[in-house]
């Protein structure tokens, strides 16, 4: 990730899954619960660490907003944030499978000792009912549902730029996939966020 200055990493005593990271001045420091540590591989954390790290690269602000339309807008850029910070754990993991993989994990709390995890099998499934991937999210939902999630990474590790990062040649065109992702998120999310809109306008309107 060209990191200047190294990560200063703590692991907090919490059985819960999480993770944070945020830049104290001239180093970032990052926070990884003991649950998420037991329950992930060093590469998969390697995935969590990408991704948080990238909230920070990316720049993306916290916006606290408590309730309206406003918050609905917010949502849908804290989710389009999301998917741009998946791309980071797969530069990090150096694979796409382990950043999925650490994804499956912690979205169902089960490690290797009580999961069989066939990340393979996830996809053939994904690639065999793309209709999961289009499933819409709750409007007060700050992640994308899993499917998608998992469906743009495995697209966006296809791309020439990804390819490239991790070392390799070839790949589809980086802006013909981005438009592809781009196109499919803004009929989920967007699209909920337009209906969203329009139900306001015709509650104000009937006022």
């Amino acid at each position: 990730l060209l990191l200047a200055d190294p990560i200063r990493l703590y692991i907090e005593a919490d059985p819960e899954v999480n993770a944070s990271a945020m830049h104290g001045g001239k180093h970032c420091v990052m926070s990884l619960t003991s649950g998420l540590a037991n329950l992930l591989t060093l590469d998969e954390i390697g995935a969590v660490i990408g991704h948080e790290l990238g909230h920070i690269g990316l720049q993306h602000a916290h916006q606290r907003v408590e309730g309206g339309m406003a918050r609905i807008f917010v949502l849908e850029s804290a989710r389009a944030a999301e998917v741009s910070c998946d791309r980071l754990a797969i530069i990090a993991a150096g694979k796409c499978r382990t950043a999925v993989s650490a994804m499956l994990k912690i979205s169902c709390g089960l490690n290797a000792h009580h999961l069989t995890l066939d990340v393979d099998a996830f996809l053939t499934q994904l690639a065999e009912r793309p209709a999961e991937a289009d499933m819409e999210w709750e409007a007060m939902q700050d992640h994308p549902v899993l499917p998608f999630r998992v469906w743009a990474m495995t697209r966006f590790a296809a791309t020439d730029l990804c390819i490239a990062l991790l070392g390799g040649e070839g790949g589809e065109p980086f802006e013909k996939v981005e438009d592809e992702i781009s196109n499919r998120f803004k009929t989920i999310g967007a699209g909920l966020v337009a209906r969203a809109v329009t139900d306001h306008l015709h509650e104000a309107l009937a006022w």
